[in-house]
């Protein structure tokens, strides 16, 4: 037979290790949401890089095509120039 003694520790114990579970609970909670915190930074971050990419890229063509016209005008005027 139990003592009120080893009954009330049985019940101590017993709220202490639902406490406990509670927090590690919690704990797991709170990495795996940082977790995912993490992955939308990055995912956000990879789009912006991506953009950036393209962006460069147009800019890059659009300067490009300047210098090409630029120079396809500077070649048609030398050589009508020289032809007078």
């Amino acid at each position: 037979m139990l003592s009120c003694y080893d009954l009330s520790q049985y019940y101590f114990n017993d709220r202490i290790n639902n406490k406990l579970q509670q927090q590690q609970q919690q704990q797991q909670q709170q990495q795996q949401q940082q977790q995912q915190q993490q992955q939308q930074q990055q995912q956000q971050q990879q789009e912006q890089q991506q953009q950036q990419q393209s962006s460069n890229n147009n800019n890059n063509n659009n300067n490009n095509k300047n210098n090409n016209k630029a120079t396809t005008t500077t070649t048609t005027t030398s050589t009508k120039t020289a032809l007078k």
